[in-house]
């Protein structure tokens, strides 16, 4: 238990240290996240602005401003596939298919990261 929370405390203050490094898109981030957030309460913008939406806009702000790779966007798309698996055979109908439908926006991100990545 004692390696355990050894290795729990290194891995928190390596992301307070990351966090320290880019706070400055931590907290762009977390602006445009909330803005979209309050801007889904307003008339007329929430009909178009759903949580799938919201969420899809999200990760698109979070995978460009800490410039995650299109490997690992795919690979997180592929990851929510096996959870949606899981959840279909536990019979939890409902929470994967609001899952499913998120994963086609991820992979939609993870294509355009893709196509216009230059690496």
């Amino acid at each position: 238990m004692k390696k355990f929370e050894h290795f729990l405390e290194k891995k928190i203050d390596l992301l307070f240290i990351w966090a320290g490094k880019h706070r400055y898109k931590v907290f762009l981030f977390s602006l445009l996240s909330s803005l979209v957030i309050i801007l889904s309460f307003f008339p007329y913008f929430n009909l178009f602005l759903d949580t799938s939406v919201l969420i899809f806009l999200i990760f698109t702000f979070a995978s460009i401003l800490f410039q995650i790779r299109a490997r690992q966007v795919i690979f997180i798309g592929i990851l929510l596939l096996v959870i949606v698996a899981l959840l279909h055979l536990a019979g939890v109908y409902e929470s994967a298919e609001t899952v499913a439908n998120l994963i086609y926006g991820v992979f939609v991100v993870g294509t355009l990261k893709a196509v216009f990545e230059n690496d």
